[in-house]
């Protein structure tokens, strides 16, 4: 039935198009939910053109990326952080990039990171281990975001903490 709702609020959104509607998000926890269960309604924007993102890689790993990629499309990933778990990264030398870490990085996906976030749900330890940096240096299209608790909403510590 929730999967079957995820359709509808996908139809809606086209429907409202002409009103300012944008784009379509799927969110939510990602253990257990992957966003294959949603294929129906992602299908539909495709077919429709419509924009959409993915929440993948910050509390699954790389296989809700991978996911939200190869089965669903996804043009670009809410979160993402956890894609640097695809990377050899040894202090000193150049960092060594995974398949899927490679292929994120030269199809342009964008990683849209949420840095508090990231801390509140364990992806990351603390603000001055995340690799936002890494990323950015080794090539990632990375935004910083916040994410849809009070929590996560601190926008600009985030950024400058970051900075």
């Amino acid at each position: 039935m929730l999967f079957r709702s995820s359709k509808a609020v996908a139809e809606a959104a086209v429907r409202f198009r002409e009103r300012g509607v944008v784009g379509f998000d799927i969110a939510g926890r990602e253990a257990g939910y992957p966003p294959t269960l949603h294929l129906e309604a992602i299908q539909f924007l495709q077919r429709e053109n419509f924009h959409f993102t993915i929440h993948a890689g910050e509390a699954f790993g790389p296989a809700s990326i991978w996911e939200a990629i190869q089965f669903c499309g996804a043009e670009r990933l809410g979160h993402g952080v956890r894609i640097v778990d695809d990377i050899a990264a040894e202090a000193g030398g150049p960092a060594r990039l995974g398949r899927l870490a490679s292929f994120v990085r030269d199809r342009r996906i964008p990683l849209e990171v949420c840095p508090t976030s990231n801390v509140h749900t364990g992806a990351v330890a603390d603000i001055a281990e995340h690799p936002i940096r890494l990323l950015r240096d080794l090539g990632f299209r990375v935004t910083v975001n916040t994410d849809k608790d009070r929590k996560s909403t601190r926008l600009n510590s985030s950024h400058s903490e970051i900075s």
